[in-house]
């Protein structure tokens, strides 16, 4: 008996261990392509598998992830995903592969894969990509052509295109159907809707607003293979930003104050202060921010010592690129 009670525990967490391993448990045999036809099929896991004796090289070959995505909407962004329903060759196999386009200022809503981690590879353009752990922490970072960046399986994460020009990334995933829950959608889309009441008081909202969000006409994730969004409704062609045309930097002019646009949300006044102060001593540095939410308006101010300092300042960097925008330096005519 205690020889039973001493192997217990073993016996559980073995069966833990069998369980945890369900997820895109490995394949029972070298490969299993799907297959509708059940009647001739073999189950193992994942969709029915076709007789390997009539398997062939196109199963296991895709092609079309060269081709650029429609990004006219509204939130200037799409996606194909490659899973094991547009690629029979993947099944069983735990792994898919997406390619998503982003419009200049394009943005992958907050999202989650319930069943893949995610591998993001930046093939063209400058992102701003995070995800949110379980404490709440965010882990954010700027990425340029060649950075990979890692979502673990299940963590509301999102993508942005903070470039001035289109961009691409290249996603894969350990599974080969990760799923998708856009959080907007899962909140506000649902059908039949969620209470309202409830959410109003979730998230502390009049409940006039809640059912607002809730009639508002949204972008659906297209099933199977596409999981990009798709318009309802033509929206206006987004091209890149430029700056306005005669434009007066104030450059030979009395004045050492500078009138500073068009950076990236997430740059700080010590960013700024490192940027400028190769031209001179920077004296003073405001960012310009949303008075309710406190986020960065991408414009601001500063001082330099000197107003020669200014002008080698507007000089050098006037309509320049700074992590994929192009920021403008002109005297402020605020007197700031």
């Amino acid at each position: 008996m205690k020889s039973v009670n001493f192997l217990l525990p073993f016996v559980l967490m073995a069966l833990a261990s069998s369980l945890a391993s369900a997820y895109d448990p490995s394949p029972l045999q070298d490969y299993c392509v799907a297959i509708n036809d059940t009647k001739t099929a073999i189950f193992v896991n994942g969709r029915f598998c076709k007789d390997p004796s009539v398997a062939t090289a196109d199963d296991f070959t895709s092609s079309g992830l060269n081709i650029p995505l429609d990004t006219n909407n509204l939130v200037g962004f799409n996606a194909t995903l490659l899973n094991v329903d547009s690629f029979p060759g993947l099944n069983t196999l735990g792994i898919s592969i997406a390619r998503a386009d982003f419009a200049p200022g394009g943005v992958s809503a907050p999202h989650i894969h319930p069943r893949g981690t995610e591998l993001v590879l930046v093939q063209k353009g400058t992102f701003y990509a995070g995800f949110v752990d379980s404490n709440n922490t965010l882990f954010g970072k700027i990425l340029y052509p060649g950075d990979v960046f890692v979502i673990p399986r299940g963590l509301n994460h999102f993508q942005v295109n903070i470039g001035k020009t289109d961009g691409v990334l290249y996603v894969s995933f350990n599974s080969q159907n990760p799923g998708l829950i856009t959080l907007a959608n899962s909140i506000f889309g649902t059908n039949p809707p969620i209470d309202p009441y409830a959410l109003a008081r979730a998230f502390q909202l009049d409940v006039n607003a809640v059912k607002q969000l809730q009639a508002k006409k949204r972008y659906s994730p297209r099933r199977r293979s596409h999981i990009g969004y798709h318009s309802r409704s033509p929206s206006p062609k987004r091209s890149p930003w430029s700056p306005p045309p005669n434009r007066r930097t104030g450059v030979g002019k009395p004045g050492k104050n500078l009138f500073v646009a068009g950076f990236s949300f997430l740059t700080t006044e010590r960013d700024l202060e490192r940027k400028f102060s190769r031209y001179g001593r920077v004296r003073d540095i405001h960012i310009v921010r949303d008075k309710r939410s406190g986020d960065s308006r991408g414009f601001g101010f500063l001082s330099l010592q000197k107003d020669e300092d200014a002008d080698a300042a507007i000089r050098a960097l006037d309509e320049t690129e700074w992590n994929g925008r192009v920021i403008l330096v002109e005297k402020s005519k605020s007197g700031r």
